[in-house]
């Protein structure tokens, strides 16, 4: 087999892609395997491209986190630039989610070892952008580690995005894209957010929020459209569970909470987990994974236009309980003295059946409100609470609607039996 460097002898190709090829390659000088990986020499004929790549492989090799395969060399001598990382032999996450759907639980501590990989990264600026089951390996020791991490977004950077193509199509799994990423817009690490987010959602369902033979049709609907609840899929899911990967599944990236967020959740530092032992590793077996329950909590919600949207129903309902009061306490006026010649009082009448029209329509514009709250939270674990709200809006509603119209008719029918018209 090929020697590189006189250090590393690759023994078998492990797959190939349109920018590299990966390779099983034995370290000569430490006596141990590892995975390398080669540009393409077309791709790696540029000189400018072999320094940004190098510059970058540098920032790469930066990350050490025990759920990141690790960068351990780099050479530029050889007719290709090359990447030398951790050998994972315990297969990729793939397997696993073959095996979907899976208990909550064990779901949970896979996305705990992936998140905090991918927090790791974040911080050191690096994005993953092709975030995928296939990327996520089981070492040698068990550990799952997220590979080819940033990968991507040095080979963007580094050869530029018309380059990175398979057959006129940019590299990646747009079963994993997200929105932003399916328009070909900037992406930034909250698409690897929503990578993780689609990985939850099939871990747990044993299907892919968005799924179908079209790759357009599925990228229009990933941009347009929420993903079905979870809990349609399987009912038994945790209301926590399914609000953390709906979080993850949003389509504005800025709502999409951070890696290290979700690490948070899922390690036990919110107040509801279940099992603060199953936050002492990340540590996970191909054959045997521990059934220790984490339950994560649900993410403090976040300012935006559904805490705006709720906000400004509840206001609107206190303002129609207050013209609704004032509307009643000018009827009482009008049903004590009356209205007489001298007494011009149908002015206060009509404002009686104004106050409670009013009021009907403020509440029916909350009760919109509300809906519209509902709508976008279905699935939710706080929903239940908010339906029962519009059922409960629904009924004053109603009620200030009968109690609008019998005001109405009441007040201009006592105008008309007593002549006072011209009084309005």
């Amino acid at each position: 087999m090929t020697d590189l460097g006189g250090r590393y002898r690759l023994e078998a190709s492990l797959g190939r892609g349109g920018t590299g090829e990966v390779f099983r390659a034995r370290d000569l000088r430490l006596d141990r395997v590892v995975a390398v990986k080669m540009l393409h020499p077309d791709v790696a004929a540029d000189p400018d491209a072999r320094r940004r790549f190098e510059r970058e492989a540098t920032t790469l090799a930066q990350l050490r986190h025990p759920n990141v395969v690790g960068v351990l060399d780099f050479d530029d001598a050889a007719p290709a630039p090359f990447l030398v990382q951790e050998h994972c032999g315990g297969g990729t996450l793939v397997r696993t989610a073959a095996e979907a759907p899976l208990p909550w639980p064990q779901v949970a501590r896979i996305g705990l070892a992936v998140s905090r990989g991918l927090a790791h990264a974040h911080e050191h600026g690096v994005t993953h952008r092709d975030l995928k089951p296939g990327n996520v390996l089981y070492g040698d020791d068990g550990e799952l580690r997220v590979a080819d991490f940033g990968l991507a977004d040095v080979l963007r950077r580094t050869v530029g995005e018309a380059d990175i193509t398979e057959g006129g199509a940019r590299v990646g799994s747009p079963e994993y894209w997200a929105p932003e990423q399916a328009a070909g817009l900037d992406v930034t690490e909250r698409a690897d957010m929503y990578a993780l987010g689609c990985m939850l959602y099939e871990l747990a369902t044993g299907a892919l929020p968005f799924e179908g033979p079209d790759r357009i049709e599925v990228g229009m609907r990933r941009m347009h459209e929420d993903p079905p609840p979870p809990s349609a899929l399987v009912p038994d899911l945790p209301p926590a569970a399914e609000q953390l990967i709906l979080d993850l599944l949003e389509r504005a990236p800025e709502r999409r909470p951070r890696a290290a967020d979700v690490a948070r959740i899922l390690a036990g530092d919110a107040p509801t987990i279940a099992d603060a032992d199953a936050a002492q590793t990340t540590r996970i077996t191909a054959e045997e994974i521990p059934e220790t329950m984490v339950a994560p909590a649900p993410e403090p919600p976040r300012p935006g236009v559904r805490t705006g949207a709720l906000r400004f129903g509840v206001i609107a309902l206190a303002v129609a309980v207050l013209l609704v009061g004032v509307g009643i306490a000018a009827g009482a006026v009008v049903e004590r003295f009356g209205i007489t010649a001298d007494r011009p009082i149908g002015t206060v009448a009509a404002a009686a059946a104004l106050g409670v029209a009013v009021g009907a329509a403020i509440g029916c514009f909350a009760l919109a409100v509300l809906a519209l709250w509902c709508t976008r939270n279905r699935g939710r674990s706080g929903s239940a609470l908010l339906r029962l709200l519009l059922a409960v809006t629904g009924v004053f509603v109603a009620a200030l609607a009968a109690a609008a119209i019998v005001w109405t008719a009441n007040a201009w029918l006592t105008l008309g039996v007593r002549g006072l018209w011209g009084e309005l």
